[in-house]
């Protein structure tokens, strides 16, 4: 696995002769370079290497050669997995953003979990909320569902939710050898389910003894001690974790399990209604992720995380 940090520029006009041989001096130092097209002009997008710091000088002598305009960003550290990695990393993080699943939300104007399921708060601490959970089926039109593909997903707020039709579910136990914790999802509206929708609803915890945040911020609330990872100030990186082999290879994993680092607060309408609330996030053992991998998926990313 390789840190970069995502870099983005545009160009004074066209890419004339001179931008053109830097750019190559710059794939020639180990940066990736990519044309994106934009609106009205194209644009770059320049992964480097993190911790070689050499590319904001070049950036800066490139903007004073009016090569570049001088609204260049460093944007992400953005994580670049091997097939190496892939092959062997022995959990997934999973990130889906196919079609939207469009739900009543009756006078509201934002999207709240309790528009599709109900939130028990009876072991939730009073102070952070971590401890909130579903507490019933996902409650989902029949008729969005149908046209979701095989694999649907909802994120509101810092919490996200997972389905499959019953279809891939089986094809994906079999695959792994193991059953995957699943919900029926409960449809609503007048339209006829084509197929049974399933939701991924782990229960297992990963040990926080088998994982090693990375680029973490940890929070750990004075009421109940749970701890929550904040992203570090910067570049946008996300909550990023690698696992200890020697720890991790104690523990029977299930075919999915929970990140044990919660993420997010209690988000809550005026009224006192839920909007969202802490999770801890859905990981996959490597053999599930890998077999969802070979489904090709659209707009799914498995995100590895490997050994430290």
């Amino acid at each position: 696995m390789q840190e970069y940090l995502e870099i983005s520029f545009h160009p004074v006009g066209k890419v004339s002769s001179a931008l053109a041989a830097r750019m190559q001096s710059w794939r020639e130092k180990g940066y990736v370079l990519e044309q994106q097209y934009g609106i009205k002009t194209p644009w770059f997008k320049m992964l480097v290497p993190l911790g070689d710091e050499s590319w904001r000088d070049e950036i800066v002598a490139t903007v004073k050669a009016k090569l570049v305009t001088s609204d260049w960003h460093a944007n992400f550290i953005q994580d670049v997995y091997s097939p190496v990695d892939f092959a062997h990393a022995p959990l997934f993080g999973i990130i889906h953003t196919g079609r939207d699943i469009d739900f009543p939300m009756g006078r509201d104007d934002i999207a709240s979990v309790t528009h599709i399921m109900d939130v028990d708060q009876s072991d939730a601490c009073a102070a952070c909320g971590a401890g909130t959970r579903q507490n019933c089926p996902l409650r989902l039109p029949a008729s969005d569902l149908n046209k979701a593909g095989k694999c649907a997903s909802i994120w509101i707020g810092d919490n996200a939710f997972f389905m499959l039709t019953e279809q891939l579910a089986g094809e994906l136990s079999e695959e792994c050898s193991d059953e995957l914790p699943l919900l029926e999802i409960e449809t609503i509206g007048k339209i006829k389910l084509k197929e049974r929708w399933l939701q991924i609803v782990p229960e297992f915890v990963v040990p926080e003894s088998a994982i090693v945040e990375r680029r973490v911020k940890r929070i750990e609330c004075p009421e109940c001690g749970a701890v929550r990872g904040e992203a570090l100030p910067g570049p946008i990186s996300g909550v990023c974790f690698t696992a200890r082999e020697s720890a991790l290879n104690k523990v029977r994993l299930p075919a999915a399990s929970l990140c044990p680092v919660w993420e997010g607060g209690i988000e809550r309408f005026p009224d006192g209604r839920i909007i969202s609330y802490p999770e801890r996030r859905l990981w996959l053992r490597g053999d599930l992720g890998r077999a969802l991998a070979k489904k090709k998926i659209r707009d799914l990313e498995l995100v590895p995380i490997i050994f430290a």
